[in-house]
């Protein structure tokens, strides 16, 4: 070939190789999941699982409700311990549960998703049986020892295929599937669980999962029987089903012979749950004060107003003035 002639012939037999070279890693990583049985695989994972003190989730579940929840939960044969959040991080709940059920205690934006009207009386507070609250977790809130084994291996173990290969975490996994979930065993030799889908039919990646540490389980143990003890926590029902039971009382000056004349409103709570939102004051039909209104359940709360004595220049000053006050539900 003469010097400075095109080489392009050489670019082909290079390119072709290429190709080939990633043909074949595909069919090589094809064959390597077909060899082995899916449901070896999961039985082996399952027997893996089986033999570990306690579970550690961590990750994305879809919300029943739309969106996604973070969770990282901790389950042993004590119960289970750990977090749920939304929305970035700014709506967060503690979760617990044991033999005696579930609780939750969330701030105000938690509660927001499915109880707005009652989110400021559910924030911060343990509550019992929080059926809308945990129904993306509740199968893992009790999911340790046999309970995971069980999940793992299926009810029809002939019915896992091996999907594909996937890291988690940096862990390469292979993908099991029986139809409805997934099951993520490692691909190394010993084929250990590394992640699964808490829900069927999941739109987010399968859950990982890992075996607790002493430290986890320890946070775990006694954690929610603690809680009952202390905090004594109502039912989500029963909260709900709570109402305030608002009487108003007014007392104004009596005779008001001054320019300005007052009264004073004695709110008293008689219901189950706390009145909040705000109190107005009128007098003669015009709003002459707003105070904020949070008073809890068997609490009195008083507040104060003032108005023109509409008679004062008139001889006698003796000031009529029609007081009228409602406590508005904000």
């Amino acid at each position: 070939m003469k010097a400075g002639a095109p080489r392009t012939r050489r670019a082909w037999p290079l390119t072709v190789g290429g190709v080939l070279v990633a043909v074949a890693a595909g069919i090589a990583l094809v064959f390597s999941v077909a060899r082995t049985n899916p449901a070896d695989l999961a039985s082996t994972a399952a027997a893996d699982a089986a033999r570990w003190p306690g579970v550690h989730y961590q990750g994305t579940v879809g919300a029943n409700d739309g969106g996604e929840i973070r969770v990282d939960l901790t389950v042993s044969p004590d119960g289970a311990a750990g977090t749920l959040s939304r929305y970035g991080g700014q709506a967060t709940a503690e979760v617990m549960a044991d033999a005696d059920g579930a609780l939750i205690r969330g701030n105000r934006e938690w509660w927001l998703y499915h109880h707005p009207t009652r989110a400021d009386d559910l924030a911060g507070v343990w509550v019992a049986e929080p059926a809308t609250e945990t129904g993306e977790i509740d199968r893992a809130l009790g999911m340790t020892g046999e309970a995971l084994a069980a999940f793992v291996r299926g009810e029809e173990p002939g019915q896992w295929q091996a999907l594909e290969q996937q890291l988690v975490e940096g862990r390469s996994g292979i993908v099991l599937s029986d139809g409805t979930r997934r099951v993520v065993v490692g691909g190394d030799e010993a084929h250990p669980l590394i992640a699964l889908d808490l829900v069927a039919g999941s739109s987010t990646p399968p859950v990982p999962v890992t075996s607790a540490t002493e430290e986890q389980l320890a946070a775990v143990t006694g954690a929610a029987a603690r809680v009952r003890q202390e905090a004594a926590p109502k039912t989500l029902d029963q909260i709900l089903q709570e109402r305030p039971n608002v009487g108003i009382q007014l007392q104004p000056d009596a005779p008001c012979t001054a320019e300005t004349c007052n009264v004073t409103i004695t709110v008293t709570n008689s219901g189950t749950a706390p009145a909040r939102g705000r109190l107005e004051v009128t007098a003669d039909g015009n709003v002459v004060a707003t105070h904020p209104l949070d008073v809890p359940p068997g609490q009195v709360a008083t507040f104060n107003a003032s108005a023109p004595n509409p008679q004062f220049s008139q001889p006698g000053a003796n000031g009529r003035i029609l007081w009228e006050t409602r406590a508005v539900d904000d």
